[in-house]
């Protein structure tokens, strides 16, 4: 359904939109804890605007676990921008949630 939508944007207007959180990351393992590392929150951006910061890890999005940082990409990319989704994620030791406004890319 995705490539789909994809195809059909790229016929009608010539390029394709899909929503971004504004920042850059990695995998993240310690231990137990598994999830996708913010390395770089862009200042302003959608994630920044969310309340999340560098070395945030989010674990949970949109109710799906978040294994690894490619997986948060994946799922963040089948939104359009100005879509919200929720996210769970660990501020240092702190287990927190927030509501994410994606951007656009």
């Amino acid at each position: 359904d995705y490539a789909r939508a994809i195809a059909l944007e790229l016929i009608k207007s010539g390029s394709a939109k899909h929503g971004s959180l504004d920042a850059q990351g990695r995998t993240a393992q310690a231990g137990l804890q598994a999830g996708a590392y913010l390395e770089q929150v862009l200042p302003k951006g959608a994630a920044a605007t969310a309340g999340l910061v560098n070395g945030d890890v989010i674990i949970v999005a949109d109710s799906q676990p978040i294994l690894d940082y490619d997986q948060l990409v994946v799922l963040v990319q089948q939104h359009k921008p100005h879509d919200k989704i929720t996210v769970t994620y660990f501020h240092g030791a702190k287990k927190k949630s927030t509501t994410i406004t994606l951007g656009s890319a």
